[in-house]
């Protein structure tokens, strides 16, 4: 996912090169993901907002000062007083992630079933995909969902501290959804914030 995408950018940038990221999706960046046939334009179906002082980091991590972005139109009324912020603009998360954070060492479609740090005699560690795929490497960086340690879907040996399973198990995890309506004729402002 972005958190993935993230750590291994940024070993990148430290000179890190032998660098793996494994993604239980079939695409980078995990849940952002884009649809480009409901509408003649691409479509978040994952994040999409970006609050200004993220904005910045985002030109900042990419090195560009022009990204196609566009300011989400009242949005501290929409987001209960929070800051102004900005949607993408026929663009997506997840066209970032492909155009400025590929990684050069990828591995798609392969859920993560157990990770082996156990002090063996190589002190390497080892990650298991469910499919059969098995890697081994010197540190690990794991960043999936909270839900995903909350259900125990990845098999830690030995097993994680109590403390870690405890404060994942104690915080609040939200689904949320996303809904997306086609109406026969356009009944609202002239102007198109969103594509």
């Amino acid at each position: 996912g972005a958190s993935g995408l993230a750590a291994a950018h940024r070993l990148q940038s430290e000179g890190i090169d032998d660098v793996l990221v494994v993604e239980a999706n079939d695409n980078i960046g995990g849940r952002a993901r884009k649809d480009t046939t409901y509408a003649g334009f691409s479509i978040d179906l994952g994040p999409s907002y970006i609050y200004n002082t993220f904005k910045d980091e985002l030109e900042e991590l990419t090195g560009n000062n022009d990204l196609p972005l566009v300011q989400f139109p009242n949005s501290r009324r929409f987001l209960g007083g929070r800051r102004d912020g900005y949607v993408w603009r026929n663009y997506t998360y997840q066209d970032m992630f492909t155009d400025y954070f590929t990684p050069p060492n990828l591995e798609l479609n392969c859920w993560v079933e157990a990770i082996d740090y156990d002090n063996n005699f190589d002190e390497t560690i080892g990650v298991h995909c469910e499919d059969g795929r098995s890697f081994q490497a010197q540190r690990v960086i794991v960043t999936v969902p909270l839900s995903v340690l909350k259900d125990g879907d990845i098999d830690f040996t030995p097993s994680l501290p109590r403390g870690v399973n405890r404060r994942a198990s104690a915080r609040p995890w939200q689904k949320g959804f996303k809904i997306y309506l086609e109406f026969d004729y356009n009944f609202y402002d002239s102007r198109n914030y969103f594509c």
